[in-house]
């Protein structure tokens, strides 16, 4: 599997399945770079072929976002799946991002910070007495009063008179980005407050990597200066 070529932003750095599933590409969009396909069937996935064209790819990196992620251990993937032969991912065999589940987790607490989850607010407005309420991703709705798998449970935050206490948030660590069932599908709200982190990011990682471009840019030209004046100290010489 190639390696994936990705570096955390700073202000972050701070803060599986059991069968396999055959995904259909959607390939249609000019506006998607070359190696880059969004997955019909969710609203935020894309996949970016690694490495990209024209080598054949080895592996598919998964991301909220359409652009590839262009910084080394970027915090934009949730991590990398094989080519299938149809030339899907095989989720089987996913291999999650280390850095990922920070920014998650991160968007969870700041939604219900800010009031982001409107049916959550209903759960905790209704429920009798004090207590912690699961947060649930949507990919796979159990069935009503049902808990709910635990690789589909987020996490839990503590009830007290009616009122989220957003501070109390637990993620769980048996949550799995990827299941039979699909990919994290955060309940609307949270989804949003993820989602504008993500771009965040995407806007913060592309900026850097148009310094670092620039500095390399600036290095490499001072680095010919330097090599033409000693040519020409050298010719000098003769």
């Amino acid at each position: 599997m190639a390696t994936l070529l990705l570096r955390p932003t700073a202000r972050l750095a701070a803060s599986l399945p059991r069968a396999q599933r055959l995904v259909r590409f959607n390939s249609s969009s000019a506006a998607l770079a070359a190696g880059t396909t969004r997955d019909p069937a969710h609203p935020h996935l894309y996949y970016h072929a690694s490495p990209p064209p024209p080598a054949a790819p080895q592996s598919l990196i998964l991301t909220f976002t359409p652009g590839r992620p262009t910084e080394y251990l970027s915090f934009l993937p949730l991590g990398s799946a094989p080519v299938l032969p149809t030339g899907g991912p095989d989720l089987t065999a996913f291999q999650e991002h280390p850095y990922f589940r920070n920014v998650l987790n991160a968007a969870i607490r700041d939604a219900l910070d800010k009031g982001g989850n409107k049916g959550l607010e209903y759960e905790a407005a209704r429920r009798g007495s004090d207590g912690y309420i699961t947060i649930k991703d949507e990919r796979a709705v159990p069935e009503h009063d049902r808990t709910g798998a635990t690789e589909d449970i987020l996490g839990s935050v503590f009830v007290k008179d009616g009122k989220i206490v957003p501070s109390t948030y637990e993620p769980l660590p048996t949550y799995r980005l990827v299941t039979t069932d699909g990919v994290c599908r955060l309940p609307e709200g949270l989804d949003a407050h993820l989602m504008s982190m993500l771009d965040a990011i995407a806007a913060q990682e592309a900026e850097n990597a148009r310094l670092d471009a620039e500095e390399a840019a600036a290095e490499e030209a001072a680095l010919e200066v330097e090599r033409r004046r000693i040519a020409e100290e050298d010719a000098r010489r003769r």
